[in-house]
C-alpha cells in the first residue's frame, strides 16, 4: 500500500493540486506493476528452466551433427565456390548461435570460437573489438566524457569504468553546485548480454545511492530539534539503511515521503512552493520507477534470452514462454530439415541451387545492395 492514497479532487483544487493527484495515481500504479513483477518472476524462471534448456540441448546436438556435415562436405570434392561459401556461411551462423546458447563450458567455446572463425569472413575477436570501440564511441557520445584512456577488454569493464566516472563527475557537480541536477538519459541496452547486465546493474546502484544519499542528509543528527527529534530520525536512518541494503528502491521511496511529511493532511495545507517542491519530488519517484520498470523487462529478456514482439508485461509471462518454446522448436525443426538437405552431396548441391536463386531474387527485389 502506498504511504500516500489518492484522495477524490474537489471541484475548487488548483492545477498544481492536480498535477500533484495525477502522478500520484501514476506512482501508484507504476508500484503495483513492479510488484506484480516480483511475484510473477518466480514463478516464470522455474517454468522457464523446465521447458528451454531440455530443447536448447536438443538443439545444440543438432548444430553439432550439421557442423560435422558441412565440414564433410567442404573436405570432400565436386563444390564450386559459391556452394563452399554459402555452406561456410551456414556454417558460422550457427557456431555463432550455439555460442549464445548459454550451454557451452570452456573447453567448448574456445571449440565452437574456433570452428566459427574457420567459415566466417571476420573472427570473432575482431568483432568483437569493433563492438566495443562501437560502444566507447556511443558511450561517449552520451555522456559528454573522454573514454579513450579507459584500458577495457569487454563491454562489461568499459561500462563499469564509464559509470564510475559518470558518478564522480555527479558526485563532484552535487559537491560545487547542491541544486538538483538534471538525470542522465540511461544507455541503449546493448547486444552483449555481459554488457547489458552490467549496465542495468550500474542503473540500479545509481539510482539506489542517489535516494539513499538525499535521505541520509534529511536525517542528519544536527538537525534534530530535540532528544525525541533525534531517536526519530534515528530509527528512520535504521529503515533507511535496511532498505538500501536490500536494494528496495520502493522501500526508500515510501520512506522518503514519509520524512518529508508527504500525506493528505500536508497537501491540503501545503503552499504553492511546498507543493512545487512535493511535486517535483514526485516526479523524480515517476521517472526513477519508470526506468525501473523498463529494466525489468530488458533484464527478462537479456537473462532468459528472450526476443518478445512487444514489452513484455507481467501477466502475460506465461504467453511469452510459450512463444519462446515455439521459437526453440521452430530452430529445432528448421536445424534438422537442413540436416536433410546436407544428407549427401548431390542433395546438397540441389538444395544450395536453390538457397542461391532465393538470394538473387531477394537482390532483384532490393533487400541486398
Amino acid at each position: 500500500m502506498s504511504p500516500l492514497q489518492t484522495q477524490p479532487q474537489a471541484a475548487s483544487s488548483s492545477p498544481a493540486q492536480r498535477k500533484f493527484a495525477n502522478l500520484q495515481r501514476k506512482i501508484e500504479a507504476l508500484r503495483q506493476t513492479l510488484q506484480q513483477w516480483d511475484q510473477a518472476l518466480p514463478a516464470f524462471s522455474q517454468a522457464h528452466a523446465l521447458r528451454i534448456p531440455p530443447l536448447r540441448a536438443e538443439h545444440l546436438q543438432l548444430q553439432e551433427q550439421l557442423l560435422q556435415r558441412i565440414e564433410a562436405l567442404l573436405d570432400g570434392k565436386g563444390l564450386n565456390k559459391s556452394e563452399r561459401e554459402i555452406l561456410s556461411s551456414l556454417a558460422a551462423g550457427h557456431a555463432q548461435r550455439a555460442l549464445a546458447s548459454g550451454l557451452l563450458g570452456e573447453a567448448q567455446t574456445d571449440l565452437w570460437r574456433r570452428r566459427h572463425d574457420a567459415h566466417a569472413e571476420v573472427d570473432l575477436d575482431t568483432q568483437e573489438r569493433e563492438e566495443l570501440e562501437a560502444l566507447r564511441a556511443q558511450l561517449a557520445r552520451a555522456s559528454g566524457l573522454d573514454l579513450d584512456d579507459i584500458q577495457a577488454e569487454t563491454a562489461a569493464e568499459l561500462l563499469r569504468e564509464t559509470h564510475r566516472r559518470l558518478d564522480q563527475a555527479q558526485a563532484q557537480a552535487e559537491a560545487a553546485a547542491p541544486a538538483p541536477q538534471p538525470k542522465r538519459k540511461s544507455s541503449a541496452a546493448q547486444r552483449k548480454k555481459e554488457a547489458a547486465a552490467a549496465a542495468a546493474q550500474a542503473q540500479v546502484q545509481q539510482s539506489l545511492r542517489t535516494v539513499f544519499r538525499k535521505l541520509a542528509s534529511a536525517l542528519h543528527p544536527d538537525r534534530a530539534s530535540d532528544s525525541a527529534d533525534q531517536k526519530r530520525r534515528t530509527e528512520l536512518m535504521q529503515r533507511v539503511n535496511e532498505a538500501y541494503g536490500r536494494e528496495d528502491l520502493l522501500a526508500l521511496y515510501a520512506l522518503q515521503l514519509e520524512i518529508e511529511q508527504v500525506d493528505p493532511a500536508h497537501i491540503a495545507q501545503a503552499t504553492t512552493a511546498q507543493l512545487g517542491h512535493f511535486t517535483q519530488m514526485l516526479q523524480q519517484q515517476h521517472d526513477e520507477l519508470e526506468l525501473e520498470l523498463k529494466r525489468r523487462q530488458i533484464s527478462l529478456c537479456r537473462d532468459f534470452d528472450l526476443e518478445p514482439r512487444s514489452a513484455p508485461q507481467p501477466d502475460k509471462l506465461g504467453k511469452l514462454l510459450d512463444e519462446a518454446v515455439r521459437d526453440e522448436r521452430t530452430e529445432i525443426q528448421e536445424t534438422r530439415r537442413e540436416l536433410l538437405n546436407l544428407r549427401d552431396r548431390d542433395t546438397a548441391r540441389r538444395w544450395l541451387a536453390q538457397l542461391r536463386e532465393q538470394q538473387r531474387a531477394l537482390e532483384r527485389m532490393g533487400y541486398f545492395s
